[in-house]
This record gives structure tokens, C-alpha cells and sequence, in this order.
């Protein structure tokens, strides 16, 4: 009901201000304003129902050509012409204008006049529909490509769970079977982490300090299961803004790749070092790792759902207003990313 109302003002605004505007400018001639609002509001009721008819209803015949409709609408503006004429003759005339003018019912020049304002009317009407069906259809574009976008991006975070499930899965179990002791720990620690992404990460955004504590709850877990041979870095800009809102497991995605890719690919020792940064407008995210010199694709990284999938999330929240940048030189492979604060 309350949408039908909001509807139904712009059709009647524009009716009053149709009229009130042929009022005065008919009126202004002779001074005979009552005379002449009875007159358009004679008009009124046909004007409407052929503008109802034809913008709204299609005149109820969908499949004739539109020729056809126009004509069917220019012949009943021609016969609603005449017809309030003979209405104006019988009621509205002998009252106000019979003392200054002659009436005739087939006097041309006053039914093309009659014609002529009722085609105005209805002519208008069409144009005002048409801005309105073009601005609701440009609004509700928008829309569905917001819930494309929506829908798209949550099936890539998704994706996040298992594969860090598999990854994180497969290091607990390898290291089950070393029998050193590690292992509930381990499992408390990847406990505590998908809970996070079960409770947390079905929002649009999260506070900066959530992404931070999970990054360290991640940290952890993998210093439980690589012990001295990993050396493992997190440095926070001082006084970093953690309210400030991002998209969640953005910064994650990122460190679990570096510890997959170049940790648990090589038995030497090997370092991950994470900085956040925070400039005016943008936050700076770079992840350093050792690189395993075995692996050979351009970015030196295997490929996997990964990378991809962070960058695909980026496209969708950011379009080209991020930078991501991926590196690999003298043993090292470095990660960086740059996102615009919202």
C-alpha cells in the first residue's frame, strides 16, 4: 500500500501542475479564471484515463504494433475533444462566458484548441513516466549489480575456509606424526581461528584489530609447528587507527600463502615478516618471506586458489582503487598491498 502511494505523488503532482498551468495561461487572457480551471478540470478525467491507458496499460493489447497505438491514442484525444466540449457548451459556459461570447459546438478552432491541450496533457504524462521507469530502472540496475557483486564475493570468502582448513589440516597432521606433543595445541589454535571465520567473517567489514588478533592467533600456531626454525615478525605502525573498517581474511589470505609457500616448501630456516602501515587514505599491508627456489611460475608463488581468490575480492570491493604488487628477488619473495580507507 505505502509503495502503491509512493507511486501514485508524482502522477498526481503532475497533474496539478498541469492544470494550474494551462489555468493561467488561458485565464490571463480574458480574466475568467473559475470559468476556465472548470474547464480543465472537465479535461481532466479524459486526459487521465487515456494517459492510464496508454503508459500503463498498454491500451491492454501488448502485441499491436505501436502505430496502431499511437493512432488509438490520437483518436481518443479527438473524441474526448469532443465530447468535453458538448460537457463545457452544456454546464461551464452558460454560467461564466455566456455574456462575452457565442458558443458553437462545431467551432474547429476551439476543438483543435480542446485537442491540442489534451494531447499536451497526455504527452507530458508519457515523458514524466518515461524519466520515471528510466530512473527506477537505472536505480535497480545498480542493485542487482550490487547483489552480483555481494553474491560473487561471498562465494570467493567461501572458498577461504576450506582451503585454509586443507592447508592448516595438512601441517597439524604432519606434524601428528612427528609425535612431538604439539598437536592439541595446534588444534586448540585452529579451533579458536575458525571460529572467528564462522562468526565473524560473514560481515561486510571488520574492525582492523579482529583482523590483527587472528593474524596473531595464526602466527602462533605455525611457531607451535616450525619451532626455531621459523623467525616470525609483526610490526604495527604506531598509534595505527585498529577501528578503522576492511574487508575480513584480506591481510589473512596473505600471511597464510607466505607461510605455505615459503615455510613449509623447504627444511632450512626461514623468516615471514608482516608490517601494517597507515597513511591518510590508504592502509599498507607487505608480507616478506623466504622464497622456495625450487618453485618455477612467473610470480614465484604455486599456483593456487589463494593469491587469486585476494585478488578477485579486491576487484570486487575496490574495483581499480587498490594496489597489489608481488615481487621475488635475491631469496625472497615479498607480497604488497594497498587499499583505500572507507
Amino acid at each position: 500500500m505505502g509503495m502503491q502511494l509512493k507511486q501514485f505523488y508524482p502522477q498526481l503532482l503532475y497533474w496539478v501542475f498541469f492544470i494550474g498551468l494551462f489555468t493561467a495561461v488561458y485565464a490571463s487572457y480574458d480574466g475568467e479564471w473559475v470559468g476556465t480551471l472548470l474547464l480543465n478540470l472537465i479535461r481532466l478525467p479524459f486526459m487521465a484515463g487515456i494517459a492510464y491507458l496508454a503508459f500503463h496499460r498498454n491500451f491492454n493489447l501488448p502485441h499491436l504494433p505501436n502505430w496502431i497505438k499511437i493512432i488509438l491514442i490520437l483518436l481518443s484525444i479527438v473524441a474526448s475533444a469532443f465530447l468535453s466540449r458538448f460537457i463545457f457548451g452544456q454546464t461551464v459556459f452558460p454560467v461564466y462566458f455566456q455574456g462575452e461570447y457565442t458558443f458553437e459546438f462545431l467551432n474547429f478552432s476551439a476543438l483543435f484548441n480542446q485537442a491540442f491541450v489534451m494531447t499536451a496533457g497526455v504527452a507530458g504524462y508519457g515523458t514524466m513516466v518515461y524519466f520515471l521507469e528510466r530512473s527506477a530502472w537505472s536505480q535497480r540496475r545498480e542493485e542487482l549489480i550490487k547483489e552480483k557483486k555481494r553474491a560473487e564475493l561471498n562465494f570467493f570468502r567461501a572458498q577461504v575456509h576450506p582451503h585454509f582448513l586443507f592447508n592448516t589440516l595438512n601441517g597439524i597432521y604432519a606434524e601428528s606424526l612427528k609425535e612431538s606433543g604439539k598437536t592439541p595445541e595446534l588444534i586448540l589454535k585452529l579451533s579458536d581461528l575458525l571460529r572467528f571465520m564462522l562468526y565473524e567473517c560473514n560481515r561486510e567489514s571488520i574492525a582492523l584489530r579482529s583482523e590483527i588478533k587472528v593474524i596473531r592467533d595464526y602466527m602462533e600456531l605455525e611457531m607451535l609447528r616450525y619451532g626455531k626454525r621459523l623467525d616470525v615478525e609483526f610490526s604495527l605502525q604506531a598509534h595505527l587507527d585498529q577501528n578503522l573498517k576492511i574487508p575480513p581474511l584480506i591481510f589473512l589470505s596473505l600471511v597464510e600463502n607466505a607461510f605455505k609457500h615459503g615455510v613449509s616448501a623447504q627444511m632450512d630456516r626461514s623468516y615471514v615478516k608482516v608490517s601494517l602501515l597507515h597513511s591518510v587514505n590508504h592502509l599498507h599491508f607487505s608480507v616478506v618471506n623466504t622464497a622456495y627456489t625450487d618453485q618455477t611460475d612467473e610470480t614465484g608463488y604455486q599456483m593456487g586458489i589463494g593469491l587469486s581468490n585476494v585478488r578477485r575480492q579486491l576487484e570486487l570491493i575496490y574495483g581499480d582503487h587498490f594496489g597489489f604488487s608481488q615481487k621475488k628477488e635475491n631469496g625472497i619473495f615479498k607480497t604488497e598491498l594497498r587499499i583505500p580507507l572507507k
